[in-house]
């Protein structure tokens, strides 16, 4: 995973060394890759960190008072403006019920969920957010193709889930270990006319 922004960065840099980017239009293309490519190496760098951390039990959480129905809306915001997918729908409703929890990292947790909904959705993402017998139950669902029962826990490991589209395979290993060190549960539910995960948490 390192060696393939490693392998772009260095090829297109000895290209710029040697004068074969004479050529401006080329020029500011291997620039743009390098750039590109420098910015997917310092996110997979920070994932691992954190999916480090978070395994050694050497990662902190903060307590705080949240309502589910603002992280919702901080969450529709964050993807209202996003043109990588522009053909897909990203909808949320949530309930208006307070938490007591990190509501940073649960944004974190959500994020990447949205994120890895987007790569594989045919037409729309759904996210629902409500309480459920004590516990808060998060839904995240696209209507992209069913994941494969041997699939639905396997993609939880590092570097095994969600790697189209620029995806790194780290986003649901660290949401799951993060939904632990809530408190709660990340799992990966059959579902025959999409994929559909769900997060569980306390109050």
């Amino acid at each position: 995973e390192l060696r393939t922004p490693l392998t772009a960065i260095n090829g297109h840099a000895q290209a710029l060394e040697d004068g074969l980017a004479e050529d401006v239009e080329i020029r500011n293309h291997s620039l743009s890759v390098i750039r590109r490519e420098s910015q997917r190496l310092d996110r997979l760098v920070e994932d691992i960190m954190d999916l480090a951390r978070l395994r050694s039990n050497r990662f902190s959480t903060v307590v705080e008072a949240a309502y589910l129905d603002e992280l919702g809306e901080h969450l529709m915001a964050i993807f209202q403006d996003r043109t990588t997918f522009p053909n897909i729908d990203v909808m949320g409703d949530f309930e208006h019920i307070l938490l007591h929890t990190d509501g940073h990292r649960i944004l974190q947790i959500l994020r990447n969920l949205v994120n890895n909904a987007l790569r594989y959705a045919a037409t729309h993402v759904k996210v629902t957010g409500e309480r459920v017998r004590g516990r808060i139950r998060i839904v995240v669902f696209n209507d992209g193709e069913p994941i494969p029962a041997d699939m639905q826990d396997r993609i939880f490991e590092p570097f095994v889930g969600t790697k189209r589209e620029g995806g790194m395979g780290l986003g649901l290993a660290i949401g799951r270990e993060l939904s632990w060190a809530l408190g709660g549960n990340l799992r990966c539910i059959p579902s025959e006319t999409g994929a559909l995960f769900e997060l569980t948490l306390p109050l």
